[in-house]
């Protein structure tokens, strides 16, 4: 219901930027939101938002298993990377950072 919000909400309304902040709560968790989180709402006007959505996708984009998603690494070095407000740019670099780089094929969970 979060990530229809986001897809579906009012630019620059405080229903997007709040459904974005409860979504990166949820951390992993929400890793099927990544596709509505940079969907539409990555060109919303109120910047606060977009460095949210960075911001968001740094927590949301992880999975144990196969790593960064490609979707989110995408979003963050190639839109957001390049906004025009500062704090996004930053909160995307951050996000980047806490990702890291791609993997090569899918890992096992567990001892090794």
């Amino acid at each position: 219901m979060l990530a229809e919000v986001v897809d579906t909400g009012i630019t620059g309304g405080s229903s997007r930027y709040q459904a974005v902040l409860t979504i990166t709560m949820f951390g992993p968790k929400a890793y099927d939101t990544i596709t509505k989180l940079t969907g539409v709402a990555m060109s919303d006007v109120s910047y606060e938002t977009r460095r949210a959505i960075a911001s968001a996708l740094g927590r949301v984009g992880f999975s144990e298993t196969t790593g960064p998603n490609m979707k989110a690494l995408t979003a963050l070095a190639d839109v957001l990377a390049k906004d025009v407000s500062a704090s996004v740019r930053m909160e995307a670099l951050q996000s980047l950072t806490l990702l890291g780089p791609p993997w090569d094929g899918v890992r096992k969970a567990g001892p090794k």
